[in-house]
């Protein structure tokens, strides 16, 4: 479901295997979150669901995987891959 222009997306962290860690309307904080995940989760990822039907999984090293995939990865994904890459710099 697509959010209309204007509304806030609201992001569910979880673990790998669909534990709820967190919800929030805010990306850096969903980005915080999943990566202090990341780092304790045996699988060395989390991820981070978006209200509009988006996933993406964010990997230890700070580099991500959109789902579904498609050409446009503007919106939430890339505010939320701007933050990561504050706080897991290359």
């Amino acid at each position: 479901m697509a959010t209309s222009p204007g509304s806030q997306v609201r992001f569910r962290v979880l673990t790998p295997d669909h534990h709820p860690i967190a919800v929030t309307v805010e990306a850096a904080l969903a980005a915080a979150t999943a990566l202090a995940d990341a780092r304790h989760h045996p699988a060395r990822y989390a991820t981070i669901a978006g209200s509009d039907g988006r996933w993406l999984e964010v990997h230890l090293d700070g580099h991500t995987t959109l789902t579904p995939a498609a050409g446009d990865t503007g919106g939430w994904p890339a505010t939320v891959e701007r933050a990561l890459g504050r706080l897991a710099p290359p």
